[in-house]
């Protein structure tokens, strides 16, 4: 059977990883409930986001997405009753942390084809109980700052810089989570670089310094299960991707391993409905230790995704794509661009051994989810349902070669000319 191309559901999955995972479950379960590591992951990141400037930063680390989100938002005073504005195109962890404050999630819709919250729109949602805007940088791409950064000044509004998708992104050629009072970034399974989990605040205003300890106390160290999940779960992974031409093994094995309970779930129906109980997870060390093992080959990684998206760009110019600012630094996590018909064109690549990406093909991610419990209103961001509707990911994952990706384009020119 023909090699599949995937995406980016095993971006990071190679045998070299395969080896550092296995070492981190044998020899470094003892230190499980140790931080060595995490201090040093730590340090290294503000020292590469803030090469000049990190001595005046503070860094926390979390298992999870919400957990993040949720203490960031809490470090603003967010209480019952505040609003909290956010972008449709979104992903429910961001609208459940904004719940879970007992804040109203306020919906705004994006710019045509950047992806990005549309600041003339802002202005119009902010009210008295606005008291801060999360500013997301979709997909890799930067939000232009200096007109969201004038629109919070003016009516005193905290904003927090979600840098998920963009660790390593530049905005004039300044790394973002340099510019606000707080930025969270994530290298969760499915990012620039990968270990299963971690999240963190970077702390920018000194005068949120206080509150590191209460936070800190707050968060429990993750359970022993918890975390040989996450260290089980990169290596069935492994072999699943291993499988994945022989016979659709790779689904069976993915399915027993969720039903069984023997690796992480990704999100519980119950975050899906906006019901999930609040659990807030320190991070653990010997997840930071793979995460060291894995920083060097960042830079490796993001050249192959640029290069890729670069050969997509040539190759697809009569398509549309995420527009950029040309002052940017992208780093490409997902080659994102916009088709008509393109339930029809997924289908199609899948029928020809080639799965495509589907983030964010809603305006909150993933399917499923209850739009009614996440305050959000069909019909209300008329540009992100849109665009969600059109969205489809090219791979450009570092096991994609410029052939394969020449196979994809091939097969999206044959499924145009054919429709």
């Amino acid at each position: 059977m023909e090699k599949t191309i995937i995406t980016s559901f095993f971006t990071t999955i190679n045998k070299d990883i395969f080896l550092r995972y296995i070492s981190s479950m044998t020899y470094r379960l003892p230190f499980l409930r140790t931080w060595k590591e995490i201090s040093k992951l730590e340090q290294n990141i503000l020292e590469y986001i803030s090469p000049f400037n990190h001595k005046n930063k503070k860094i926390i680390s979390f298992y999870n997405a919400r957990s993040a989100l949720y203490h960031s938002l809490k470090m603003f005073d967010i209480k019952y009753g505040d609003e909290v504005i956010v972008q449709a195109y979104t992903c429910i962890s961001v609208v459940n942390a904004i719940l879970q404050t007992w804040a109203i999630p306020v919906y705004v819709d994006i710019e045509e084809w950047s992806l990005n919250i549309n600041p003339k729109l802002l202005e119009r949602k902010i009210t008295s109980k606005t008291k801060a805007i999360i500013l997301q940088h979709t997909f890799w791409n930067p939000r232009e700052i200096e007109e969201i950064l004038k629109i919070a000044k003016q009516n005193n509004i905290y904003i927090l810089e979600d840098c998920a998708h963009s660790i390593w992104a530049e905005y004039k050629w300044v790394k973002l989570g340099n510019f606000w009072d707080m930025a969270i970034f994530s290298f969760w399974r499915d990012k620039v670089i990968s270990s299963v989990n971690w999240w963190f605040m970077i702390i920018n205003n000194s005068k949120f310094f206080d509150k590191i300890p209460e936070i800190k106390k707050e968060l429990k160290l993750a359970p022993i299960n918890l975390v040989l999940k996450n260290l089980v779960y990169i290596k069935i992974s492994f072999f699943a991707k291993l499988t994945y031409d022989f016979f659709s093994f790779w689904k069976v094995l993915m399915f027993v391993s969720r039903k069984l309970k023997i690796i992480p779930e990704v999100l519980f129906a119950s975050e899906k409905a906006c019901a999930d109980k609040t659990f807030f997870y320190a991070y653990p060390n010997s997840l930071a230790y793979i995460w060291l093992k894995e920083f060097s080959k960042i830079d490796f990684y993001n050249e192959h995704r640029i290069k890729l998206a670069n050969f997509y760009r040539e190759n697809l110019s009569d398509f549309q794509w995420v527009e950029n600012n040309s002052q940017n630094k992208n780093i490409y996590l997902r080659c994102t661009y916009f088709f008509k018909y393109s339930d029809e064109l997924m289908a199609f690549m899948k029928a020809n051994w080639v799965l495509l990406g589907d983030w964010y093909r809603q305006v909150i991610a993933p399917k499923n989810v209850n739009y009614e419990k996440a305050l959000y209103k069909n019909w209300s961001c008329l540009v992100a349902e849109k665009l969600a509707s059109m969205t489809v990911n090219l791979p450009n994952h570092i096991d994609i070669t410029e052939n394969e990706a020449k196979k994809v384009v091939d097969l999206i020119w044959k499924f145009y000319f054919e429709v």
